[in-house]
């Protein structure tokens, strides 16, 4: 497959930006510049050159950037830490997204149990009392007496309605 090589050298930059971002989030990376040019199917190869035309022609306001990016191929790739060509993927941010989201018999990284349970801090005493005085001579239920009340003969009537 024949690159040019503005859209190599982009890529080149892309990928060591990657590198660096995964070392400093304490992942290994063996994968090498070949094997992540590999990883490009000819659809990505053709997004990055039209962002490449399109930042030719770009004179001001925020710079196009192509829809590719690096990324692990599910959450298990990532829980081993290894980028390799076996763990990467090259896809857009939307499907990264969606790739990297916990499914169905993953188990939960460390790290991640570690950022869900991570306690937001002590409140304010004028922020508690405040609470406080919102919440008084408020119903915690969300049925008033009258709809409990309602609920009741509608159930009553049912059982009557299947006892016959």
């Amino acid at each position: 497959m024949y690159i040019d090589l503005k859209t190599l050298a982009f890529m080149k930059g892309r990928f060591d930006r990657s590198k660096e971002y995964q070392i400093k989030e304490g992942m290994s990376f063996v994968l090498s510049f070949y094997e992540y040019v590999e990883l490009h199917t000819r659809k990505h190869i053709d997004k990055i050159e039209g962002c490449m035309k399109r930042l030719a022609k770009h004179t001001h306001g925020r710079k196009p950037q192509p829809d590719v990016c690096l990324t692990w191929i599910d959450y298990k790739s990532k829980s081993s830490g290894i980028m390799s060509i076996d763990t990467a993927i090259v896809t857009s941010k939307k499907d990264s997204d969606k790739r990297n989201r916990i499914g169905a018999g993953d188990k939960m990284r460390a790290t991640h149990r570690a950022n869900i349970s991570k306690p937001k801090g002590p409140q304010a005493e004028e922020h508690k009392e405040a609470i406080s005085e919102a919440k008084k001579g408020v119903s915690i239920s969300k049925w008033s007496p009258e709809r409990h009340a309602k609920n009741a003969e509608r159930l009553a009537a049912r059982k009557a309605k299947n006892a016959i």
